[in-house]
C-alpha cells in the first residue's frame, strides 16, 4: 500500500515537472509571454475626395493590422472595424490603405483614442491620379486628448530634468 502511495505522488511529482518544463519550453521557443488583456474600440473610416468634399463610393479599404478588405457605401462610409489594443496604451496607431479607380492610393495611419466613443472616422482624403502611386496622411485623435497626452508628458519630462 505504501508503495502504491509512493508510486502515485511519484507519478503526480513527475506530470507537474513535465508540464512546467513544456511551458517553459514553448516561452523560450515561441516567445509566448503572459496575456496582456485586449479591448477594441470601434472606428468607421470614411473616404472623401479631397478636392470636392464629395464621398468616394466602392473605394477599397484595407485595415493593415488583420488584412480584413472593406467597400465603401455611397456615403463613402465603411462598416464598423474594431481596432485592438493593450488596455495599458493610450493610443492605438493603425494604419488603412484606401484606393479608388481615379484615384492616388492612401496610406492613413490613423492614432486612435483608446478607450473612446465609436468613432466617425478616420477621414480619408483621395487625390485625383493614379492607383500605382501612393500618399501617406496621419489622422490625429482629438485636440482635447493631443493636449492632454502632450502636457502628460511635458509634465514629467521637466520634473526629471
Amino acid at each position: 500500500m505504501k508503495q502504491d502511495i509512493n508510486k502515485i505522488i511519484f507519478t503526480v511529482i513527475c506530470g507537474v515537472l513535465v508540464f512546467f518544463c513544456g511551458a517553459l519550453t514553448c516561452r523560450l521557443i515561441f516567445g509566448i509571454s503572459s496575456v496582456e488583456p485586449i479591448s477594441y474600440t470601434l472606428v468607421r473610416p470614411m473616404v472623401y475626395d479631397a478636392f470636392t468634399g464629395k464621398p468616394i463610393a466602392n473605394a477599397t479599404v484595407v485595415n493593415t493590422y488583420d488584412g480584413s478588405v472593406y467597400t465603401t457605401d455611397a456615403n463613402g462610409s465603411t462598416d464598423w472595424i474594431s481596432v485592438y489594443y493593450k488596455e495599458n496604451d493610450d493610443t492605438k496607431l493603425n494604419t488603412f490603405i484606401a484606393s479608388a479607380e481615379g484615384f492616388k492610393s492612401t496610406a492613413v495611419y490613423a492614432v486612435i483614442e483608446t478607450e473612446s466613443d465609436p468613432l466617425n472616422g478616420p477621414l480619408i482624403y483621395m487625390f485625383s491620379g493614379s492607383q500605382s502611386e501612393t500618399i501617406s496622411m496621419v489622422y490625429s485623435p482629438s485636440d482635447e486628448f493631443t493636449q492632454n497626452l502632450a502636457d502628460r508628458f511635458l509634465r514629467s519630462n521637466d520634473q526629471n530634468n
